[in-house]
């Protein structure tokens, strides 16, 4: 959960990061602005036409990867996903992995982590989800887990990279 003070912290950089954007030479707002129940609710939409093909994409490599990716990450996994929004390919690969212990979704817009939360406990029964409300982008600690894990997977979808300016996703 996030604190008083870091709700502060990000309200002071949300003001800093509009005014630095809105002096720029080609003016922007940082994705995360609209991370707010509505704007979620538009990306899935978004995500979901026809012409927007990266969703399928990344479904599609997902889905032939998956075996190689499985065997590489082994049994009792924590997968840590960076912007968890819509976890649909997150979904396929906890059923992918060999008893995967922990999902760790990470975001900005609680009612989307709520959601992703929900959407994993019922698709995936067995595996401890803990979620935490925070920008992965500045510091924060992840929450200990009541189970042991092997290796921990961090996944950061296209949606979430697709947010981000190019300085941002590297």
């Amino acid at each position: 959960m996030m604190s008083a003070a870091t709700a502060r912290n990000l309200r002071i950089s949300d003001e800093d990061d509009v005014l630095a954007g809105l002096y720029a030479a080609q003016k922007r707002l940082p994705s995360r602005l609209l991370f707010d129940a509505a704007g979620v609710d538009l990306f899935e939409r978004v995500s979901a036409l026809e012409s927007y093909y990266p969703a399928r994409i990344e479904a599609a490599l997902l889905r032939k990867h998956l075996p190689q990716i499985a065997q590489q990450v082994g049994p009792n996994a924590r997968v840590i996903e960076l912007g968890s929004g819509d976890p649909l390919t997150t979904r396929m690969l906890l059923r992918a992995l060999e008893r995967p212990s922990n999902y760790v979704p990470i975001d900005l817009a609680g009612d989307a982590l709520a959601r992703a939360a929900r959407l994993v406990r019922a698709a995936v029964p067995g595996v401890e989800v803990q979620p935490v409300l925070a920008d992965f982008a500045q510091p924060f600690e992840l929450p200990t887990p009541q189970h042991g894990f092997g290796k921990s997977l961090i996944v950061v979808p296209r949606g979430t990279l697709d947010t981000l300016e190019p300085s941002e996703a590297r």
